[in-house]
């Protein structure tokens, strides 16, 4: 049955919306992140670190050109509040032709790469693994109509379909073959999924035809070349490593990012969605999508830090647990250790994306990521070569606070405030957050008991401990701080009707 978009509800505020929409995008990313975690603990027993050395570059490679060639199809539909179906024509005009230039340079890399690397083996993977962009060109854009108007629970429907396809053909192929293609295969299948459903919950109906390039291309320029510099900054540094170290190591480390994304992106993410439709209808509105950018900071301060840190804290364990065989993936260890927690402050300041897209900055954006460019990948590739691994790891890290300076001085440039105000509007949750390190820094070392527990009890006993800390201080600095208006008034005006009920 084709689900036609629905239209805005006027009588719900934009807050509620916006934190409606992010509701049901955090709930449809936990529900594809439990997949994937069940994917990940499977195939990080059936696969080996080599396997996923080709898969971090075969998927980097993919990537980083999708990246470079991203115009903002889904910010356009979202910025173009009454687009026609000549706007939509052309949206899927120019996916179609990205997609199909795509395919093509994927096809004409394998063998330079493959010779590159040293490895022919790269040659059937990048032959193979061009259906995917090819597939993605092919999307419906009318879908992302239900981004646009905040409803979220059609994609919902959408991605856990591609995800719960993707995980079922990869641990299938895993288990017959034990071999890297499963990923591959999960990927493809997935992304084919995806593309029949965007078809089937809204009824479009496609033509080529360019006859609005000028209107998208003069918003998606800009967009474009943000995404081109961003994904360089993000997806370079597998194919740097594999060059650098060869074989075993760059699988090890393309691991532990990801692990450090697990709950942190997972969060982010959908609050960053859902903020920048939001902020789309107040674009004339300076101060109220000033407001609304702290507010979202504020908030991921408070979910995201904890989240970001306590994975740290854990990282030994959980890793343990996912993975299994601790000596196959102890490399991965340090990764999550150090890059969480910088991602967890990082994304404080992450709504300053949506802020300056909403106020059709992009230029500016543009400009950021460059320089995090230059600045960035110079320093990456000196000290993965003079201090091997963990150099590499520790400037994966301090790059996440560069980037956070940088969007800091965005802010400040655009609306006149101080140039910390987007940190220090969550300083109780970075307060919180220190009493919660309390536990896991000078408390646990010392308690031998625990240590001696099986492996699922200990992650328990750690994540009770760290959630009651961090909620306890997080409330007793807010009762202290006069109890003004934020996230934690949120949380209390929503779960206080609840309370009340169970305790009747």
């Amino acid at each position: 049955m084709v689900a036609e978009p629905p239209h805005q509800d006027g009588k719900k505020s934009l807050a509620t919306r916006i934190a409606t929409g992010a509701a049901w995008i955090v709930a449809g990313r936990l529900l594809m992140r439990m997949m994937g975690f069940i994917n990940l603990a499977i195939l990080g027993r059936l696969l080996t670190p080599a396997d996923y050395d080709y898969i971090a570059v075969v998927f980097s490679v993919m990537l980083v050109l999708q990246g470079m060639t991203e115009f903002g199809a889904a910010q356009a539909v979202v910025k173009f509040r009454d687009a026609s179906k000549a706007d939509y024509d052309t949206l899927f005009t120019l996916s179609f032709i990205r997609g199909v230039f795509l395919a093509l340079v994927l096809l004409g890399l394998a063998v330079p790469l493959a010779n590159f690397y040293g490895d022919k083996a790269y040659i059937a993977l990048f032959c193979v693994v061009a259906i995917v962009p090819f597939l993605e060109g092919l999307f419906n854009p009318r879908f992302f109509e239900f981004e646009r108007n905040i409803n979220f629970i059609q994609e919902l429907k959408v991605l856990a379909s591609r995800q719960l396809l993707a995980v079922i053909v990869s641990v299938t192929i895993a288990l017959l073959t034990r071999s890297y293609w499963a990923m591959i295969a999960g990927h493809i299948v997935g992304t084919l999924a995806q593309l029949i459903l965007t078809y089937v919950m809204v009824s479009y109906k496609p033509k080529f035809s360019l006859s609005e390039q000028a209107k998208v291309l003069g918003f998606s320029g800009w967009v474009a070349a943000v995404g081109f510099v961003s994904t360089m900054n993000l997806k370079m540094d597998s194919l740097f490593l594999a060059k650098i170290f060869g074989k075993g190591d760059v699988g090890p480390y393309w691991m532990g990012v990801q692990l450090s994304q697990l709950l942190t992106n997972e969060v982010a993410n959908p609050v960053g969605r859902a903020l920048f439709p939001g902020m789309s209808e107040m674009q004339d509105n300076t101060e109220g999508l000033r407001k609304v950018c702290l507010g979202g900071g504020q908030a991921l301060g408070a979910i995201v830090l904890p989240l970001a840190f306590g994975l740290s804290f854990v990282a030994e364990d959980l890793i343990t647990l996912i993975l299994g065989d601790p000596e196959k993936w102890h490399q991965t260890v340090p990764v999550v250790q150090f890059v969480a927690p910088t991602l967890g402050i990082y994304f404080i300041t992450s709504p300053i994306y949506q802020y300056v897209m909403a106020q059709g900055q992009t230029r500016l954006l543009f400009f950021r990521e460059l320089l995090y460019f230059i600045v960035r990948v110079p320093l990456f590739i000196w000290a993965a070569i003079a201090y091997g691994f963990m150099g590499a790891v520790y400037m994966r890290a301090a790059a996440g606070l560069v980037q956070m300076t940088l969007n800091m001085g965005i802010y400040k440039k655009l609306s006149g405030r101080s140039f910390f105000e987007p940190v220090l509007v969550a300083w109780r949750s970075l307060a919180a957050v220190a009493v919660m390190s309390v536990w896991f820094l000078l408390l646990r070392p010392h308690l031998d008991m625990i240590e001696a527990l099986p492996l699922l009890v200990r992650l328990g006993i750690d994540a009770a401990c760290g959630a009651v800390l961090y909620i306890g201080a997080h409330g007793i600095i807010w009762q202290l701080a006069g109890r003004p208006a934020g996230v934690e008034q949120v949380i209390l005006s929503k779960t206080h009707p609840l309370i009340a009920k169970f305790s009747r």
